[in-house]
């Protein structure tokens, strides 16, 4: 294992420049960059399950973030309320997600 990051679940994940990893957490509704080992270094909280995670922009220090009601596909087309959200973080995209 990596990192043990629970009660957090990971869900999309993506690496910065300084190795660690963003990872969205559904079912805590936050999206946490840990480091190895399971340090959490930052917690961004949302007011929605936070599904997926990239980072981007023009220096690699927009972190887009896909957040939703529910997973469940037949809510979320009854229910369009699913957004990208953006912030941005200190430590760029390490490349390729």
């Amino acid at each position: 294992a990596w990192a043990e990051i629970g009660p957090a679940l990971p869900g999309g994940i993506c690496l910065d420049a300084e190795g660690a990893i963003w990872s969205s957490s559904p079912f805590t509704n936050e999206t946490i960059r840990v480091f190895e080992g399971g340090r959490v270094g930052e917690r961004i909280q949302t007011d929605q399950m936070s599904i997926a995670c990239a980072l981007g922009g023009p220096d690699g220090k927009t972190l887009f973030l896909l957040t939703a009601p529910t997973t469940d596909p037949e809510k979320c087309r009854a229910n369009p309320a699913s957004k990208i959200e953006i912030t941005q973080v200190e430590v760029g995209s390490g490349g390729s997600p």
